[in-house]
């Protein structure tokens, strides 16, 4: 018993279970803007902001991959997305809406009203490796009061 005691001990020095931690979080981009929308009475809003992926430990996050996101957002590609260790890396990311013209009239000092529910109660899972290998996952839950994130070693339901 003491050898694998020992052993155990043994890899966890070697780095093995070395475990990253991806913190995410959503960070208001540019001011949305709104256009004509080949509709003549509707009027195309378009919400843009960054995922922002923060390494928050000494150990590279490699292959990072998101699950869970609506196919209503348009996001730059991730091939092959590492993090350093402490890096961070943001994403940009953009959601179109097509309203129609008298609500957005109604809304314009309001605009927030017209805030898309996929981005009030946005939900992922980030899985990513450690460099040998083993997978990890941050689930991320955000809506208007809080950014949440919470750290599996399988992966978590959406």
């Amino acid at each position: 018993m003491p050898e694998l005691i020992l052993k155990l001990l043994g890899a966890l020095t070697l780095g093995y279970f070395s475990q990253p931690q991806v913190r995410v979080f959503y960070k208001k981009g540019a001011s949305s803007s709104g256009g004509a929308s080949g509709n003549p009475d509707g009027i195309e809003c378009d919400w843009k902001g960054n995922l922002v992926f923060e390494n928050l430990t000494n150990t590279v996050a490699q292959n990072l991959n998101l699950h869970g996101l609506p196919t209503e957002f348009r996001i730059a590609p991730i091939p092959n997305y590492s993090l350093k260790p402490y890096e961070t890396r943001e994403v940009e990311l953009v959601i179109r809406k097509i309203f129609p013209r008298q609500t957005v009239i109604d809304c314009r000092d309001r605009f927030t009203e017209l805030l898309p529910p996929e981005l009030k109660n946005l939900r992922l899972v980030v899985s990513y490796q450690n460099l040998k290998g083993i997978n990890f996952y941050t689930k991320y839950a955000r809506n208007l009061d809080y950014d949440k994130c919470t750290y599996h070693f399988s992966k978590p339901e959406i």
